[in-house]
């Protein structure tokens, strides 16, 4: 078979994010009626899926692939959808890659563990480019509130990483904060950002 045929080309999520050394924020959603992170274990697992693709684990050569030009800087996960903000190096293609990969492997374990078939996230995943500093707080900030009660907030996101309550040890803190000018700038703009959030909800 013609290679030419066997080739994904990038959607247009993709596209929109293919430079060297840019920040994005990336969601999916699941397909109706499906919550593929319905539980604290899948949960758990979506983030070791992250983890395993990321520089310091130790791999095999039967491993997952690691992508090395990424950080993740920020990640929340709610029963049918995940966000992540990301940045990747001078390979721009690694954040395509990235999602893509880790959403594959979860979308098999999730099948093989609850006996579901079939498709499991929409296609393609939503990317956001952040073309500057104050986009990438604002990102963070709303991917922290996302799941919007504090016991989820501190639960199935990174915010507990950003206070130093918590480590999940694949989040790139340093470089998340230093958008902010550090932890403490950093808790200051997210009680912020909630309050003016929970005004504009009615909340």
């Amino acid at each position: 078979m013609n290679r030419q045929f066997l080739k994904r080309w990038p959607s247009k999520a993709e596209l929109r994010i293919a430079r060297p050394n840019a920040y994005a924020h990336v969601y999916t959603h699941a397909v109706e009626g499906l919550n593929p992170f319905s539980s604290d274990e899948l949960k758990s697992a979506w983030l070791d899926t992250l983890r395993r693709r990321l520089p310091g684990t130790v791999g095999t050569y039967r491993g997952p692939e690691v992508f090395s030009d990424i950080d993740v800087i920020a990640f929340a996960t709610q029963s049918n959808h995940p966000h992540l903000v990301l940045r990747q190096g001078e390979d721009q293609t690694a954040i395509g890659r990235f999602v893509a990969n880790s959403l594959r492997a979860f979308a098999l374990h999730h099948n093989r563990v609850t006996g579901h078939t079939g498709q499991v996230f929409l296609r393609p995943f939503d990317a956001k480019h952040l073309a500057t500093r104050n986009d990438v707080r604002r990102a963070i900030a709303y991917v922290h509130r996302n799941p919007k009660r504090p016991d989820l907030i501190n639960k199935f996101t990174s915010h507990p990483d950003y206070l130093a309550s918590n480590s999940t040890g694949f989040v790139n803190v340093e470089r998340g904060l230093a958008v902010f000018g550090g932890r403490d700038e950093y808790a200051d703009y997210f009680e912020k950002y909630c309050r003016a959030k929970d005004v504009e909800e009615g909340r």
